[in-house]
């Protein structure tokens, strides 16, 4: 995964990864794939934090567009 990931930073595309679950299974790739790609990694142990994370995310986001800067 290592040259698809260098070939979405040369992009500037950012990857954001979300881990759900309460154990470490694949959190060392995950936090690698958003880090590698300057995306932004979060892990909730269960999904009904997902639309609280997913509106959080989404309302910074608009923020920085609202100032003029990029959207990651």
């Amino acid at each position: 995964h290592a040259a698809l990931l260098e070939a979405l930073a040369a992009q500037g595309i950012t990857v954001t990864a979300i881990r759900i679950g309460d154990d470490d299974a694949n959190l060392a790739l995950l936090q690698d794939i958003a880090q590698r790609t300057g995306g932004a990694f979060h892990h909730v142990e269960n999904a009904l934090a997902l639309p609280e994370l997913m509106l959080r995310d989404a309302t910074s986001a608009m923020a920085r567009l609202a100032q003029g800067g990029p959207l990651y």
